[in-house]
């Protein structure tokens, strides 16, 4: 009687074992594990943000003699700024081009005049600039200011310009008149080799 009792016990602990699950019966011995991340980003766009509002340089006296003229107001505060946000690395150039100063009469341009400014070049990243020409001439022709090379220039960059002058030759006649033109800023989509100067 005592043997079966035992018998039946032993079958029972069996009978457990055999169903367990599996889990239990035969416990993972991992401690790690990982899950995978995955972001797109898609291409934003390529803009020229911000350009001085004007360059106003005042009332002047006639002079014969070759003359630079200061901007009336404190230019430091006036920037451009580029934001490429493509994210493709292509790299950009920004030019100008700038008009005769004129007073509406025929032949009373002042010509050969340019205007000039000193730079400061900065990147939200750090990266390279290149400074270009920091002076345009009023022969409407365009003149590399600022640009970025492959993988440079993303993000915002931003140029501060200072030490605005309007320089005129002593060949030109001055008439005492109102003069006014334009500068016209024109962005890129691709970098250009004329630019002499790494920042």
């Amino acid at each position: 009687m005592k043997k079966n009792k035992l018998s039946i016990a032993t079958a029972l602990i069996a009978s457990t074992i055999a169903f367990a699950p599996a889990g239990l019966a035969f416990a993972d011995s991992s401690t790690t594990a990982t899950t995978g991340g995955t972001v797109t980003f898609q291409s934003g766009d390529l803009t020229l943000s911000s350009t001085p509002s004007a360059f106003d340089f005042g009332t002047k006296t006639v002079v014969n003699s070759s003359t630079s003229y200061d901007s009336t107001e404190d230019k430091s505060g006036d920037n451009i700024a580029v934001d490429d946000l493509r994210g493709t690395g292509n790299g950009w150039n920004l030019q100008a081009s700038l008009t005769e100063f004129s007073n509406g009469n025929t032949g009373q341009n002042l010509t050969g005049a340019t205007i000039s400014f000193d730079q400061t070049t900065t990147n939200q990243y750090s990266s390279a600039l290149t400074n270009g020409s920091g002076s345009v001439s009023s022969t409407g022709t365009s003149t590399t200011i600022l640009s970025a090379d492959s993988n440079q220039g993303m993000g915002n960059s931003n140029d501060s310009l200072s030490n605005i002058k309007l320089n005129v030759p002593a060949s030109t006649a001055i008439y005492a008149k109102g003069y006014s033109a334009t500068m016209t800023w024109t962005l890129g989509n691709t970098p250009t080799t004329s630019a002499p100067d790494v920042n």
